[in-house]
């Protein structure tokens, strides 16, 4: 029988794997890369190419609180259907203040 210790365990092992995998920094990374040279992209304008990128995406839009981000992101009204996934219509964009940034 297992015991709720190694669930635990289990449990923590597990996220520090995801962590690795969708850090806050890839998280960015992955907004920026879909942006390109853009100011903005819409859902329509999304291609998402995996689960992965899907799941990125999902992780932007619940971190996008967070302070000090390159990007913050505007919920339209509606969804989207974009390569299979069902999508709420947003609008990724740079944040004003990171807009120039590296330019």
């Amino acid at each position: 029988m297992v015991s709720e210790e190694d669930i635990r365990a289990e449990t923590e092992e597990f996220k520090k794997r995801l962590q690795k995998v969708y850090s806050h920094q890839k998280i960015i990374l992955f907004v920026q890369e879909l942006l390109g040279d853009r100011y903005s992209i819409t859902t329509e304008e999304l291609r998402l190419a995996s689960d992965d990128e899907f799941i990125k995406l999902l992780l932007a839009v619940i971190n996008n609180d967070e302070k000090a981000l390159p990007y913050r992101i505007e919920f339209k009204e509606g969804y989207l259907y974009v390569e299979g996934y069902r999508l709420p219509e947003l609008v990724i964009a740079r944040e004003a203040r990171t807009a120039n940034v590296g330019k």
